[in-house]
């Protein structure tokens, strides 16, 4: 009789565990019941504690919309505890859709863990390091003596009492603490806008001392072509780290500033600006009589340039900077070459050559290649080319099939709220583990 009563007891114990549970087959508690919020299949916790749990976790819910889900399993297998928990926190969806203030407490038995899972929207009262000294303080000395019951019931009531402490429990990390966001925000601002202009004005000293340069056009088109680089790294870096940053604090608040992040840079462009200005501008020595040549004004640098090199300008082609010395009389005229559509025209030379027009002589096909005639013409001395390039044939675009619906059912928590279901929050991958 003994032996078949150790047997019975080894058999139920093993049968105990031998049921590894999966996200998909863990029992929704919002399906059989929309005010139950504890998954028990395995009778883990008593009656009372359901009781007791549900009790308070309804109430939060009333009070402040947070939705807590309780899940106390017997085994999930070989899978990783973490990523078992968001995956979970995920299928069921919980929290209220767009505020995210959702939690999942999840008890593995055959791995000896507790872990939390937070929605974002819940990651600035329940941060990383809260949840886990509720797990250490209030949960794991009730485990460590096998009494799970008091361990959770003691874990929820703390985790209760600390959500209804914080004011403004039911909005988001940005709605509860832009005030104490601003200052950091604010100071990080300042600290992008000063590294900027620290690595603009090593630029300035770069190219006023760089020996290489050759003249102030030189000068100007380093310190230019420094600028820009360094006014769209900081913008895009400052912009990307923000994002991040509201990313993992939920925060529109600091999202949105990081829109305007970009703005940091303008005093550091416009001083680099000023000093182009004045680099462009400097007196040069007269290679004549060793005296100062001085830049003419637009207006007046006209009679020194050739109609070409005027055409040039009014094209935005090109422009040029006049030197002239007060001493000797002596000119200097020196060019830059600006980005645009046109190029040096092999006739006369006037960077005034640029597509004219372009026409298709032979269509492409499926089977043959086409001929496009391009036709190019300097505006200055109506010179004209023809040039005709190869278009190739035409291809079949490649059709992609969809084997069917997509679906992805959620159980009772996920999508959009309904009757008997949690609100479709989103977890953060917030929360901690705890093992006993």
């Amino acid at each position: 009789m003994r032996r078949i009563l150790l047997l019975a007891l080894a058999v139920f114990s093993v049968s105990a565990y031998a049921s590894e549970y999966t996200v998909k087959t863990i029992p929704n508690p919002k399906i059989a019941d929309a005010d139950t919020y504890v998954s028990n299949p395995d009778g883990i916790l008593k009656l009372s504690t359901l009781h007791q749990i549900n009790t308070l976790l309804d109430s939060l819910e009333a009070q402040t919309g947070i939705e807590v889900a309780v899940v106390a399993v017997n085994s999930i297998g070989s899978e990783q505890l973490r990523l078992f928990a968001t995956d979970l926190f995920k299928h069921w969806g919980v929290g209220k859709k767009g505020k995210d203030n959702g939690l999942l407490v999840l008890l593995v038995m055959d791995q000896r863990d507790i872990t939390f899972e937070t929605g974002y929207g819940l990651e600035g009262i329940l941060p990383d390091a809260i949840c886990t000294r509720i797990q250490t303080q209030a949960m794991l000395p009730e485990f460590k003596k096998g009494d799970y019951d008091a361990g959770m019931l003691a874990g929820i009531k703390r985790i209760v009492s600390i959500v209804k402490d914080e004011p403004q429990t039911a909005t988001t990390t940005a709605d509860r603490g832009w005030k104490e966001l601003l200052p950091f925000t604010a100071a990080a601002y300042v600290l992008i806008a000063l590294l900027s202009f620290l690595w603009v004005n090593q630029a300035v000293a770069k190219a006023k001392k760089d020996k290489r340069f050759t003249s102030n056009i030189a000068r100007y088109s380093s310190l230019k072509r420094e600028t820009s680089s360094i006014t769209l790294l900081v913008s895009i870096l400052a912009v990307f780290g923000g994002a991040v940053t509201a990313f993992m604090l939920a925060s529109g608040f600091i999202f949105l500033f990081s829109i305007f992040a970009p703005l940091t840079v303008v005093p550091a462009y416009l001083y680099a600006k000023a000093n182009m200005f004045r680099i462009r501008r400097k007196p040069v020595v007269c290679d004549a009589c060793g005296g100062q040549m001085y830049i003419l004004s637009e207006k007046e640098e006209d009679r020194y340039l050739s109609l070409a090199q005027q055409f040039e300008e009014q094209l935005h082609a090109v422009d040029y900077d006049v030197f002239v010395c007060d001493s000797c009389k002596n000119e200097s005229i020196f060019s830059l070459d600006k980005g645009s559509s046109y190029y040096p025209c092999p006739s006369c030379g006037t960077k005034a050559f640029r597509i004219d027009s372009k026409k298709i002589t032979v269509p492409p096909t499926y089977i043959s290649a086409g001929t496009e005639r391009i036709t190019y013409k300097c505006e200055f001395c109506d010179y004209d080319e023809h040039k005709n390039n190869k278009i190739p044939r035409l291809t079949h675009a490649a059709v992609v099939g969809t084997g069917g619906g997509f679906s992805s059912g959620a159980g009772g928590f996920g999508g959009m709220p309904r009757s008997g279901s949690f609100g479709g929050g989103r977890s953060g991958g917030g929360g901690a583990s705890s093992r006993w």
